[in-house]
């Protein structure tokens, strides 16, 4: 058998989710959206990779069902015309959530970089304030010439002291503050990471769904909240009490609904545009009804 009856053979059997895994397979190279486009922009139509995704499950689907009647195998192939039209849906929405809230998520991780900065300074501040009030508590001044003058200004500097350092004693409320932004957007992030998870083992047999370069920004703002968190942690472990420590174990735990929220908005989304590329308007907004209506209820379903 020569390498085209092998690869002939190979397409009639395809479901659509494996003519789909190809398809990727085919495009792995494209770091992005836009070499995406441009190595499309590339093929003529009867090459066209997109096209030949529907070719070949029509090929597989009229095999496959071969001896059947004509409207039988034609609802056979509107239904796995539709498959692969949501899995390429999918796969858009999935990479589209990234750059759409890619200028967002650096603006959180810059504006936790800046929370953190105030509270190290308030911190170091603290920390002066205290040496000096301790060296002052310490220091004698009986040995002055003006003795009685200088113990009264060291109680009056002493109390300024106390006072001052009890108004920019701030530290566990910066800490409680930043705490739950950072957890807040760190669970974000994991919930979506899982998505991307579950979506690519449920719907394209464990292909990365994401484009190299997105996988990167992604991993690089989750590294960097990371590392806030863990110098945060550090720093004040020894004064905080333990409530304040982030337990990024416990974030991870803590995700598994922002997952379920974020899968489940990912493919209804991409079902919606799907029914709705085949005319049935009325399908795509019950869609979008029980999503909204779901998530009113706090309950998801993307089964």
């Amino acid at each position: 058998m020569n390498q085209d009856k092998r690869l002939y053979k190979l397409e009639g059997a395809l479901t659509s989710k494996q003519a789909m895994v190809l398809w990727l397979q085919e495009i792995q190279h494209c770091n992005n959206a836009l070499e995406l486009v441009q190595f499309l922009r590339g093929q003529t139509e009867v090459t066209a990779s997109v096209s030949q995704l529907f070719v070949k499950v029509e090929r597989a689907t009229r095999s496959n069902m071969k001896g059947r009647s004509e409207v039988i195998i034609r609802g056979a192939v509107h239904r796995s015309f539709r498959d692969v039209l949501f899995l390429i849906r999918l796969h858009r929405q999935v990479n589209f959530k990234v750059m759409e809230e890619q200028r967002a998520w650096n603006v959180s991780t810059a504006a936790l970089a800046g929370m953190m900065q105030n509270l190290l300074t308030e911190n170091s501040f603290s920390d002066l304030l205290g040496y000096v009030r301790c060296y002052i508590e310490d220091h004698s001044f009986h040995t002055s010439p003006h003795a009685d003058e200088d113990i009264q200004c060291r109680e009056q500097l002493l109390s300024r002291l106390h006072l001052w350092h009890s108004q920019r004693n701030l530290e566990e409320e910066l800490i409680t503050e930043w705490k739950s932004v950072a957890q807040g957007f760190l669970i974000e992030l994991y919930g979506f990471q899982d998505a991307i998870a579950f979506i690519s083992k449920s719907y394209f047999d464990c292909h990365p769904v994401l484009f190299p370069d997105l996988v990167q920004v992604l991993t690089d703002i989750v590294k960097k909240s990371e590392e806030m968190v863990g110098m945060l942690n550090d720093t004040f472990r020894e004064k905080a009490s333990k409530d304040l420590i982030i337990d990024l174990e416990a974030l991870h735990k803590a995700a598994i609904k922002e997952a379920d929220e974020q899968t489940s908005y990912l493919v209804d989304l991409a079902k919606a545009e799907t029914i709705a590329l085949l005319g049935e308007q009325q399908a795509a907004g019950e869609l979008a009804v029980r999503h909204l209506e779901m998530l009113n209820q706090g309950q998801v379903d993307y089964k």
